[in-house]
């Protein structure tokens, strides 16, 4: 199941910026060890999230697996896409539902 941010008073862009670091080339296995600052404690550590333009909108996936990762990072996907590093708790605060699925994971 795909778990998206929607943030509530803000366009996603604007939430990914203001949560969220930028990734020009997200690699999965690099995510805990290119982000120190987003490791402060379990619920902070970082995870990616990929803004995908859709043409009529855009969408901004919670990549919670490798699996789900390497979907959004499939090269043959033509849809422009912008990749952040957004902490835990803040994934969480704004999509609740998805918590159950970051909690225990190692990256």
């Amino acid at each position: 199941m795909r778990y998206y941010i929607n943030p509530s008073g803000e366009t996603k862009e604007a939430w990914l910026n203001n949560h969220g670091l930028e990734v020009f080339y997200p690699a999965w296995d690099l995510l805990t060890t290119n982000f120190p600052g987003l490791m402060k404690h379990p619920e902070g550590r970082g995870m990616y999230v990929c803004l995908v333009d859709n043409g009529p909108f855009t969408a901004a996936a919670i990549c919670y697996t490798e699996q789900e990762f390497d979907e959004f990072n499939d090269p043959s996907d033509p849809r422009p896409q912008t990749w952040y590093v957004v902490p835990r708790k803040d994934i969480i605060d704004v999509c609740p539902e998805v918590a159950g699925k970051l909690q225990g994971l190692s990256k």
